[in-house]
């Protein structure tokens, strides 16, 4: 399911010399927009760098801002779990006032959809349940780690569910046959 998040650049106003010249140049060129997290960041651990650059000179890049600290921990977490795509949808400078430039952004990203997030999930789930143990459960947790990006958030708790089932079930199942074998 394909999703769409527009933001305002954030702290430009600190970059004011670099985002006017840059401001001029979006106005004539096509623009490639790059999002780089910065989790050394002293201000937010979750920043999120805006830096532009003209496709035509890639290897010029201008450090504009930074995604907003309210939408700062979401785009981080975006970005370290899909591929997000990124454009520049406009940018001048304040009316009225020259000096102050401005930046929106857009970000494209996708979501899995309800249909295949409930198959896998289904899946997964009568698998688990089904282990007979240990070495099979923790195979099926790695496939859920590797299509974690196709799974909806609301329903990797069922997963979690079944698995720490399925670990308690294997559990007691040992126990019992440790205990008639003494």
């Amino acid at each position: 399911m394909a999703r769409k998040l527009g933001l305002n650049v954030a702290g430009v106003c600190f970059r004011r010399r670099e985002s006017l010249g840059f401001v001029r140049m979006a106005a004539e060129h096509p623009v490639i927009v790059t999002l780089t997290p910065e989790p050394d960041n002293a201000h937010d651990k979750f920043a999120v760098r805006v830096i532009m650059a003209v496709k035509a000179k890639p290897e010029e890049t201008w450090h504009v801002g930074y995604i907003p600290k309210s939408h700062s921990m979401y785009v981080s977490q975006l970005l370290s779990e899909r591929p997000v795509s990124t454009k520049l949808m406009g940018s001048g400078t304040v009316k009225g006032n020259d000096d102050t430039p401005w930046f929106r952004i857009e970000l494209g990203y996708s979501l899995p959809g309800k249909r295949e997030s409930r198959t896998l999930v289904s899946d997964f789930t009568q698998r688990l349940l089904a282990a007979t143990d240990q070495a099979t459960v923790e195979a099926i947790k790695g496939e859920v780690l590797a299509a974690k990006d196709r799974i909806l958030p609301d329903q990797l708790d069922a997963l979690r569910s079944a698995y720490i089932s399925t670990l308690h079930r294997l559990r007691r199942e040992q126990a019992e046959v440790g205990k008639g074998v003494d």
